[in-house]
Formats: C-alpha cells, structure tokens, sequence
C-alpha cells in the first residue's frame, strides 16, 4: 500500500491510465453512491509521471463511475509515494487483480509490461502480487497461441498446458485439436491433464503420417479413447484403433455407442480387441 504524500484537484480526463474498465450507467450510480458514502475507502491514487503528468495507479473503479456520470468533473487525486514506476505498476496490477469482472485479455496485458519491459520473472511476479506461480501463467501466454484458446485457457486454469502445446513439435492442425481439450473446466471428463497431453503427444508424433489422412474428429476420438481415458496398451490399440478408422471400420466408443467418422452411432455388435 502507498504511503500518501499530498493531493492535487485534476479534470477526471487528464490523466494517464494503464487499463479500461465497463461498466453500465446503472453499475456507475450504484459505485458512485457507495464512493459518496465510504470517502476515505476509496481514493483515487496517481503516480507522477513527469511535470504535470500523473498515471493512475488505484482507484480504476471509482473513476471509471465517475466518468460515466460526468467526463469533465475535476476531481481529487492522491499523489502515491511510491518508490519506482515498478512499484507502482505492481500496486495497480494488485488492485487490477480484484476485478473479477475485468477482461483477461486487460490482465494478460499488464503482465506481458511487467514480464517483457520491466524484466520481472514468473517467480518475481508470484511473489510480488502475492498469487500462486500456476496463475501467473495463465496471464502469461505464448503469443502464438490463438486469442480465443488464451482467453479459454486463462479462465479454465489451463495455461501451462496451452504453453506447452503450442511450443511442442506437433503440426498446426495436431495443436489446433489438442487445444480444444484445454478448453473444458477441470472436472470435465474431457480434460486434458500433463499426463495426458504426454501420452497423447507421444502417440501422435509416433503416427504423424498415417493421422494425417483421418478427419479431426476420428483424432479427437483416438486421443479421448487413448490418452485422456487412459486405457491399458494404449500404443498398441491406439495403432490398432487408427487402422480400423482409416477402413472406415465402426469402433465401439461405450457399451451403447460407437464413433465412425465422427459421428456417434448405437450400439453395434463389434466387439474392441482386448
């Protein structure tokens, strides 16, 4: 927490802002009410960036329920005593944190600035804002990997898996489908695991060739059936299963059920090799 050193009356407007937050008219009359009621609860704190130049720092809900209401109210800032630019990112990034409600894709930002421009390690920043090293990675996503999946992955707690996938030597269409099983929460029967997503890479990198002549769907079967149920002498079947595909051969998936080019199919007298 800053020390407070002074205040100053600036126009809501100009001042400098790291991230933006939404809300409706009606969420800005409530939060402006409560501001009204609990002053001293909730400042609007600044870090001076320059003369006459201030970032705000904390206090991003209150402000952005001001704006809503008037854009060109002056109102009272505090001037943070914060020791660096580090430190006071680091505070409005704490505060950022607390917003449930606020975009992943607003998080990820402020901590690629942290990570990339101010050189702070996944292990630093754990420390420093004070949360678990797993959550770091999900704001701290490889680039490469597709908006939508990083936003999925950040929300379904599957970072490290969506790192580790998008860094591994499968081809674009192979991670195009393993990413799909990191978008399931964590209970989903689906879901992949890092022993699962071993198993599944092994699988597919030993089978490249022939896996690339089935339809994504008969992939995704393969890996559900293989890697993520975990069936005994998966490599073997897992061959065994992707030949019965490619000869459009019906396997059963449950007792009830069976998968053939993708699409389910009641119950059928085949019986699975043991």
């Amino acid at each position: 927490m800053s020390i407070y050193k002074k205040s100053i009356h600036l126009p809501l407007k100009s001042v400098s802002l790291m991230y933006y937050l939404n809300f409706s008219s009606e969420q800005a009359d409530q939060r402006t009410k409560r501001y009204k009621e609990n002053k001293s609860k909730h400042e609007l704190i600044v870090y001076k960036t320059g003369q006459n130049n201030y970032l705000l720092i904390e206090g991003y809900e209150k402000y952005f329920s001001l704006l809503k209401k008037d854009p060109n109210v002056v109102v009272k800032f505090v001037i943070g005593d914060y020791a660096s630019s580090l430190e006071a990112r680091y505070a409005a990034v704490r505060e950022l944190l607390t917003y449930e409600r606020s975009a992943w894709i607003t998080k990820m930002q402020q901590f690629k600035i942290l990570h990339v421009n101010y050189k702070q390690s996944k292990n630093t920043l754990a420390s420093k804002l004070g949360i678990p090293f797993k959550k770091v990675e999900h704001y701290l996503l490889d680039d490469a990997i597709p908006i939508k999946i990083r936003a999925k992955a950040a929300e379904c707690e599957s970072g490290q898996l969506a790192n580790a996938i998008c860094r591994s030597t499968l081809n674009e269409r192979m991670k195009t489908i393993m990413y799909e099983f990191i978008t399931y929460p964590p209970k989903h029967m689906y879901r992949l695991t890092n022993d699962s997503w071993k198993l599944a890479r092994t699988m597919i990198l030993a089978n490249m060739s022939e896996l690339m002549k089935l339809s994504n769907n008969d992939i995704r079967f393969l890996i559900v059936r293989h890697a993520i149920e975990f069936r005994k002498r998966s490599k073997e079947n897992f061959s065994y299963d992707m030949e019965k595909l490619q000869r459009k051969t019906p396997i059963p998936l449950f007792k009830s059920t069976y998968i053939m080019n993708g699409k389910q199919h009641k119950k059928s007298s085949m019986k699975l090799r043991k």
